[in-house]
């Protein structure tokens, strides 16, 4: 009786053991990193950005303009003279700063107090992208490439004429007044075939070269350029292909090529509306979205620790689309998205097993 009250005894104690090892070595669930913010709208929310350490502004649709004076723990709504969609938004410091409509690029010199319109496009297409590297020089791009050399007073087309091509450019980049960069998708016209078209130029745009150029019919709509240097630089597509060069744009690569093939085996489509975002010269992030089986909206993310070579993505754990995001630090950075979605992680963004 006493060696069978042992033995069960003894077998209870091993279970228990058991249990234990499991709870303590295998982890119960995982935790997203990324904390949902009070923004106060369901507006989509388009860009955002800081012009110094304590102020940040973010801004969307219908006219949504909101303001941090805390290091981005409280957003408040700000005044903005106009209604339309508020697509990129840009400070060069404290006090000037520059926001891109649909159709029209509006200044501050007054930290956002007021805000004046310094460009309208009476054509019937929307400027896609803006770029200012300072309170004077700025360059914005639709069917033409546009540049200001007085803070928006006056402006020039300077993108080139190529025959038989008809145009439309979607982003464009400038390292300063001479080297820049500029992409899009041109239709053929003596065949009609669509096909991408990456341009640079080293004068400021008196001259330029094709340096990238589609050769089928599979679009990738490239929606995104960075260069960190006249000779390395970023490409994204609208489908959330990244590309790199090192040369100049020479010749580009896809690095970890089938950088969102690993939500193709949870149930998930191809991601698309990426932006990428340099943190220093190695971290980089680039926020997407994927679209489920069921036609839900999951926001990630991809980081790079390497300058862009290798890429892991991680999802955020919100539905809905991300359109932009923001990192002040490594760790430090925010997302905005559709539905007026702010969120805020202080670990990265990564998400970990808990």
């Amino acid at each position: 009786m006493k060696s069978k009250l042992f033995f069960m005894v003894t077998i209870s104690v091993i279970i228990v053991i058991i249990i234990s090892c499991q709870t303590e070595t295998e982890p119960q669930y995982y935790k997203y990193d990324w904390e949902k913010q009070q923004s106060s709208t369901l507006q989509n929310l388009n860009d955002i950005t800081f012009s110094d350490s304590l102020t940040g502004w973010i801004c969307g649709n219908k006219g949504i303009l909101l303001r941090t004076t805390d290091r981005g723990e409280n957003w408040d709504s700000e005044f903005f003279p106009s209604e339309m969609n508020l697509k990129k938004i840009k400070f060069i410091d404290s006090d000037k700063g520059f926001i891109l409509g649909e159709n029209i690029v509006f200044k501050t010199t007054d930290r956002g107090n007021t805000w004046k319109s310094i460009f309208t496009k009476t054509e019937d297409s929307d400027i896609d992208d803006m770029q200012f590297i300072d309170e004077d020089n700025g360059w914005i791009c639709s069917w033409h490439i546009y540049a200001t050399k007085d803070g928006g007073l006056t402006w020039n087309i300077i993108s080139p004429q190529i025959d038989t091509l008809l145009q439309v450019f979607l982003s464009v980049y400038f390292i300063n007044n001479n080297y820049g960069y500029a992409a899009g998708y041109a239709i053929d016209t003596s065949n009609f075939i669509w096909k991408d078209i990456v341009i640079k130029t080293d004068d400021g745009g008196k001259n330029w070269q094709i340096i990238k150029e589609g050769k089928d019919l599979n679009v990738k709509r490239f929606k995104q350029m960075m260069f960190l240097t006249p000779e390395l630089g970023f490409l994204v597509s609208e489908w959330n292909e990244i590309y790199k060069t090192t040369d100049g744009g020479n010749k580009w690569y896809q690095p970890n090529e089938n950088i969102q093939s690993t939500y193709h085996d949870n149930g998930y489509y191809i991601g698309h509306q990426s932006k990428l975002i340099l943190i220093d010269s190695l971290n980089l992030v680039l926020t997407g979205n994927d679209r489920t089986y069921t036609d839900k909206y999951v926001g990630y993310i991809s980081r790079s620790s390497d300058g862009g070579n290798y890429w892991q993505p991680y999802q955020t754990g919100f539905y809905g689309k991300i359109n932009s995001g923001y990192y002040k630090t490594t760790k430090t950075g925010w997302l905005v998205g559709d539905g007026g979605i702010i969120l805020k992680t202080t670990n990265s963004g990564v998400y970990y097993y808990n």
